[in-house]
Formats: structure tokens, sequence, C-alpha cells
């Protein structure tokens, strides 16, 4: 197998079991993927290589994969799991924003498919360091790259209190947008917030501790993970580039 930069003191069985589980909807992906043996297809959002895994047996004995994704844990992850595939599978490290320029690069362009689903896997969400989940104490990170320079702390204590409500609506639809804000803005007078647990509980204080199907941090979380890692400007930017890169038919 391929694999460009790669980084070998992330290689353990750790990453890989973690990282072992069926995609959801991965028939439906298949469906409108249809690869087909020969094929050259790009995942630019790999993951543990669920989905590339089943691309790669639906195109053998000669297709070829592209896999890119910003997290280092990914890709060691990704790397095991592909490892029987050979030379099938080409690993990058590298945001789909950029998938015109990787295509080009590792001689995918044209491809037959592009593969792109967005979000964060469940072992990122059950690893605490990382920050995406207020159901443990831990720093307020949120970065799928962990080179990226902003984090959601960065965002949660910086930004001023309109530009923070405008952000959670927007990217979380949370109605109680302001709210939340206003309360950030006073504890964040006193001193800097830093963890998962105390941005939910703080969200919690201004939603009135209300209970529903989810959390009443679920919204928020998700507004500072897209906006940490720019996923929907990521994902305008790919779009037109997807279309660029594949083939005829």
């Amino acid at each position: 197998m391929s694999d460009d930069r790669q980084p070998e003191s992330l290689q353990s069985s750790r990453f890989d079991l973690e990282f072992r589980h069926t995609p959801v909807l991965l028939a439906e992906v298949l469906e409108q993927l249809a690869p087909r043996p020969g094929g050259r297809y790009i995942d630019g959002t790999l993951g543990g290589g669920g989905h590339a895994a089943a691309i790669l047996e639906a195109s053998g004995p000669d297709g070829r994969l592209l896999g890119l994704d910003v997290d280092p844990a990914a890709l060691a992850a990704a790397g095991a799991r592909l490892a029987p595939f050979g030379e099938r599978a080409t690993l990058a490290r590298g945001n789909f924003r950029d998938l015109a320029a990787l295509a080009r690069e590792h001689g995918f362009d044209p491809a037959d498919g592009v593969l792109l689903d967005l979000g964060v896997s469940s072992y990122q969400l059950d690893t605490p360091e990382r920050g995406f989940s207020f159901q443990s104490d831990a720093p307020l990170d949120m970065r799928l790259d962990p080179q990226g320079e902003v984090t959601a702390a960065d965002l949660v204590n910086e930004l001023p209190e309109g530009e923070l409500a405008d952000l959670i609506y927007r990217f979380g639809e949370e109605r109680g947008s302001r709210r939340i804000a206003r309360l950030v803005a006073e504890a964040r007078r006193r001193r800097r917030i830093e963890t998962t647990a105390e941005l939910a509980a703080i969200v919690a204080r201004a939603l009135g501790g209300r209970h529903g199907k989810i959390h009443p941090a679920t919204r928020t979380f998700q507004a500072l993970r897209i906006a940490v890692n720019r996923e929907l400007e990521s994902l305008e930017l790919a779009l037109p580039q997807a279309v660029g890169v594949l083939g005829p038919g």
C-alpha cells in the first residue's frame, strides 16, 4: 500500500480496533457510488477506512482508491485496515478542501467516484482528549486536525458575544443561542472556559436545564465543531472540485 506522510508513531492496534466498525449507510453509499473493477475512487473523509475497504473490495481485483484525512489517528487505523489491499490503496494526510490538487498529485484525476462523509467518528467522540463530547471533562479542543490553529476554547473565549450567538444558531440551529452566548460571556469574564464539562454546564444553565431526546449541549457542541474545522466552508470548496475531478460518465 502506498502511504504518504503517515506518522509511524501512531501505528498501533488501539487505533485500528477503535476505528473498526461498519459505517452507517454503507449499502447506500455503495449503491450510489457503484464501484467497478479497475475504477479509481477518492474517499475524502477516510476515517478508519470502513467505506474505503468496501469500495476496494467491490472494485477488485484492480480498482484503486485514494484516501484522505487530516487526523493522523484515522490514517493509522485505515493504514492497518487497508494493508491487505497493497498498492491499490494510497493514503495521504490532507483536507478534502484541496481535493483537486491532491487528486492530481496522487494520480487520481480523473476519478470514477468521490465520497465525502462529514462529521466525527465514534472513536473521536469517545476519546476524551479530543474534546468533541460533553460526556467527559476534557480540554475544549474539537480539532479534527491536531495541528489546526483554532480550538473550540479559542472560539468560546475570544469571539464577541454576538458572533458566538450567531455561530451557535447558524451551525447548531440552537434557538437559545443568545442566552447561551450571554452566559458564556459572563463566565469567561471571571476566568477562561477550558473544558467540555464547563461549557456543557453553562449551556444547560442557559437553557434552563431542559430535557429532551438530546443533551442540552448537543447543538452548541455541533456548532463549535463545524466552526473549528471549517466543515461547511471546506464542503463548499470541495464540491466543484469533485465535479471537476470526475471523469465522463
